[in-house]
């Protein structure tokens, strides 16, 4: 019999646990992880941000094996493709012993394995509740759900691409926009021109935009089988998490959807309609883009050591150009409102719109529970801001945006 006492601190490196002693106690906390919303993926993700090697490839092959244990028509489609897609090799056995079995494999002992396993599952059972983006396995929605994903279905490669699937499926005349968006902003990220950047992201913004008022129109003259708010997840990464996250709350803020930063994961949860988390997802992509592009071109010209070059000035720089984007998609907001209202839609639009807004509002407190709302608070360096802002002012939106509402919600310890 091997002993299991996860509650039982000793000083780390002073002894060996037996693989088989954590393997149950590892997969109950995956299955309970399941329950609180997290995916395969970002516990990978999560994993691997917070501990040593083989931790990330004990928890990969923890899942694996997670997954090959669970009858076929008690797990989504979904959740199926999201593991095919993280490209995890099929344990050849999964019966005990699963973990001493893998150790070559994993490139460590079996003795390393235990008890790299032990402190896994330890960082794991600390993990927080997320929200649900998939039915988790052995749920009653799961199984309505189960069967053979359809091709290129869903895959998480940035935890939000299944709306492209699924978006383009359920309104065929979204397919050639998207089209369009993305080649225009394709042009717009690889061009050194700074104007012609501006010219392709506001054009693209305008597609997006006319879009998402005739989308919300479609939507409110429609009952019974409209869509309903959901939620996806995007990771965060350094450097300048915080402008990062700063430019993505802004961007969802106006694009009528709401955001919530968990900051001990790196995961900023969107809320909206599909069609207005698509638009926020493609925009804050292509924005981030060329922050980058403009930031590093601030600094091109400045010799090594230079002010220019420093990480204060940097992500002052990206925090101003997330400020002035936000003011600006703003001030579009309010002209594509009113070139609605000036051609008859504005009295059906208003009210639509506040519709969505209200049902964004109760899904967020049904699903999310309470959450606090705070404001960024950084060391700001004023030669970096300016400079920011100046960029963010050449990258012209035109009048193009998306109709938004402002003020990201900010889950807990957020900024």
């Amino acid at each position: 019999m091997t002993r299991f006492d996860p509650g039982y601190r000793r000083t780390p490196g002073s002894w060996a646990e037996p693989p088989e002693a954590v393997e149950p106690h590892l997969l109950a906390v995956l299955d309970s992880l399941w329950g609180r919303g997290w995916l395969p993926g970002e516990i990978l993700r999560q994993v691997e941000r917070t501990m040593k090697p083989p931790a990330r490839e004990i928890a990969a092959l923890a899942i694996a094996v997670d997954l090959a244990r669970r009858p076929p028509g008690t797990v989504h489609r979904r959740w199926t493709a999201h593991v095919a897609g993280l490209g995890l090799a099929p344990p050849g056995d999964t019966a005990e012993g699963w973990l001493r079995r893998g150790h070559e494999r994993l490139g460590a002992t079996p003795e390393v394995c235990g008890t790299t396993a032990l402190y896994l599952y330890r960082n794991l059972d600390e993990l927080g509740r997320v929200g649900t983006l998939i039915p988790p396995p052995g749920s009653d929605e799961a199984r309505s759900g189960a069967g053979s994903p359809a091709p290129g279905s869903w895959f998480t490669a940035g935890l939000a691409d299944h709306l492209l699937a699924d978006a383009e499926a359920a309104d065929a005349s979204l397919a050639p926009i998207l089209t369009k968006v993305r080649a225009l902003l394709a042009q717009a990220e690889s061009t050194t021109f700074e104007a012609e950047a501006a010219t392709f992201t506001a054009k693209a913004q305008e597609l997006m935009a006319r879009h998402a008022i005739d989308a919300a129109l479609l939507w409110g003259r429609t009952s019974g089988s409209r869509d309903e708010p959901t939620m996806v997840r995007l990771p965060v990464d350094e450097p300048y998490l915080r402008a990062k996250t700063t430019l993505l709350h802004v961007v969802a803020a106006r694009s009528s959807c709401r955001s919530v930063y968990y900051p001990a994961y790196a995961l900023v949860a969107l809320i909206g309609f599909d069609q207005d988390l698509l638009a926020a997802e493609t925009l804050y992509t292509s924005l981030l883009v060329q922050a980058q592009l403009a930031v590093q071109a601030a600094g091109a010209s400045a010799p090594a050591g230079a002010h220019e070059r420093s990480r204060g000035f940097r992500s002052s720089f990206l925090h101003a150009y997330a400020h002035r984007v936000g003011q600006r998609l703003a001030e579009v907001n309010e002209q594509v409102q009113a070139e609605a209202a000036a051609g008859g839609d504005g009295a059906d639009l208003l009210p639509v719109l506040a519709d969505r807004a209200e049902r964004v509002e109760a899904w967020m407190a049904a699903e999310l529970g309470p959450l606090r709302r705070q404001r960024a608070s950084s060391s700001m360096d004023a030669s970096g801001w300016a400079a920011g802002s100046r960029a963010a002012n050449r990258a012209d939106l035109g009048r193009a945006g998306s109709l938004g509402r402002s003020g990201p919600a900010v889950g807990p310890g957020g900024s």
